[in-house]
């Protein structure tokens, strides 16, 4: 049957491409998509923020450069921010947020183990064994020892899963609601790489980095709102990328998500655990996918805090990257740099102002948007003040 039928003689199918395999999400997911997160916004009532050419903070998005030109082509934007506690409960309000009042879908670069396959269309759980295959039989052959390997179903998801499943960052399920919303590849992610902001931009689609990675998302205790970027030298890639294709790079800093979380053992508490199993979660984590050269993804247990604090977004001031001359690297440094202290400003400008917010407390917001109908959101600071 195969011989007649020719299957053997098929050609191997392409290897997946996120960039250009992907295909805008359906009217229906989109709508299914604001369902299961509303009751999110009820609870955290986010509000934004944004940052016009002068300096001026305005309420809303109106600071946002718009997503196309005076001809009417659209214009790649890469907005850039910091990732809080674990990382994923505040991305889909922003997300959400830029497509319904800025008409932006943005793709965001996403650690690989957010993905739900390898790019070669196999699970990740698979394609990492394979990997791990390959490595070892280069140590053998380079006369290296080689630890022993527990076959293809290293418990790497019993390190990572059972604190990201729940949430749904892994993507669909049946164990979560969110898992619908947070699949990540239906709405535009990308593995995380410069060729793929490259490609990105190429075709002027809006990119979301978040240069801290896994080591922000996965904070240490006592580290809140701390960014953990790399040195310019290293870290700056990202602006000569922009400035190739013209973009404009916009800073957004966001609050309140950092503090749904109570941690109780933390990446450094995890490894240092007594008995074998600080080694166990080590080993565990070896085979997960990594984003970046060196990086430890082990997530820190915590508990969610209910109910959950207020949310606040602030876009700071764009940056126009045409003028910069891509082969300027001292340049491009300086931008990267302004890029990290507009984020912290408006970090430390967010968490002073919330302070005067009356509704920055779950029970009195709930209280006026309950008496409402859920048809006015509760106010927050006088920007004027």
């Amino acid at each position: 049957i195969f011989r007649e039928e020719g299957v053997l003689t098929m050609p191997r199918p392409r290897a997946r491409d996120h960039v250009e395999d992907w295909v805008l999400p359906s009217r229906d997911d989109m709508t299914k998509a604001a369902e299961v997160l509303r009751p999110v916004r009820r609870l955290t009532s986010p509000r934004f923020f944004s940052t016009g050419p002068s300096g001026q903070r305005w309420p809303g998005l109106a600071g946002l450069p718009a997503p196309r030109d005076e001809a009417g082509r659209r214009r790649p934007i890469l907005f850039v921010g910091n990732h809080q506690l674990m990382g994923f409960t505040d991305l889909p309000v922003l997300v959400e947020e830029l497509a319904v009042r800025h008409g932006v879908l943005v793709r965001g670069l996403a650690h690989p183990a957010t993905m739900k396959r390898s790019a070669a269309g196999k699970p990740l759980r698979e394609a990492a064994w394979e990997r791990r295959q390959r490595e070892a039989l280069e140590r053998r052959e380079r006369g290296v020892a080689t630890p022993p390997s527990s076959g293809p179903g290293p418990r790497w998801s019993e390190t990572v899963a059972a604190t990201l499943r729940p949430t749904g960052v892994l993507g669909p399920g049946k164990d979560s609601g969110l898992s619908n919303l947070l699949d990540f590849e239906k709405f535009g992610a990308v593995p995380v790489s410069g060729r793929n902001l490259y490609r990105l931009l190429a075709r002027n689609e809006s990119a979301l980095l978040y240069p801290g990675g896994i080591r922000e998302a996965f904070k240490r205790k006592h580290e809140d709102y701390q960014l953990f970027w790399p040195d310019a030298a290293k870290g700056s890639d990202f602006v000569r990328i922009a400035a190739r294709h013209g973009a404009m790079i916009v800073p957004v800093a966001s609050v309140g998500a950092e503090e749904g979380y109570s941690v109780l053992l933390d990446t450094a508490d995890l490894l240092n655990l007594p008995g074998g199993l600080g080694e166990r979660v080590r080993r565990s984590a070896a085979g997960v996918p990594r984003g970046r050269v060196n990086e430890t993804f082990v997530a820190p247990v915590a508990l969610p805090r209910l109910p959950p604090p207020r949310y606040y977004f602030c876009f700071g001031q764009p940056v126009d990257t045409r003028t910069l001359d891509i082969e300027d690297h001292e340049a491009a440094k300086q931008v990267y740099r302004s890029v990290r202290t507009d984020i912290e400003d408006s970090i430390a400008w967010l968490l002073e102002r919330r302070e005067t917010d009356p509704y920055k407390d779950f029970g009195p917001r709930f209280v006026y948007e309950v008496a409402t109908n859920w048809t006015r959101q509760a106010p927050t600071f006088d920007l004027s003040q």
